[in-house]
């Protein structure tokens, strides 16, 4: 099912994600390996009360020829690990209702500095 034509809001614990600026088909396999690595290295390696502070690339290289994903996010200076992967698994949430789509995605806190505090990008490179 395509993404709906107006930005798509959802919630994901303490975050509210903006979805908006949909483009290409992504193959849905290399786009979960994606989303499961950096899921992993943000819950595994780095502490959900730090600040991100820099923008964050993760890549997963496709077949011969065919490029690479690319999910980064653009912090603002309040934004924390623990928001970016709450902000990934609802990227996850994302791709299983809707197609396996770029997008980008805004990122609000609710709770502790409310307010948008960065943003997300899945593409193809």
């Amino acid at each position: 099912v395509p993404p709906p034509d107006a930005p798509y809001y959802t919630v994901q614990g303490r975050a509210t994600l903006k979805f908006y600026d949909y483009g290409a088909a992504l193959p849905p396999g290399p786009t979960w390996e994606l989303l499961t690595t950096a899921f992993t290295d943000i819950v595994h390696v780095h502490q959900a009360d730090r600040m991100i502070g820099k923008e964050k690339v993760y890549t997963q290289d496709l077949d011969a020829g065919a490029g690479a994903l690319w999910l980064s996010v653009e912090p603002e200076a309040n934004m924390t690990w623990g928001i970016f992967g709450l902000a990934v698994r609802g990227a996850g949430s994302f791709l299983r209702r809707w197609d396996n789509v770029e997008f980008a995605l805004d990122v609000e806190e609710s709770m502790v500095a409310p307010g948008k505090v960065g943003t997300v990008y899945l593409s193809r490179l």
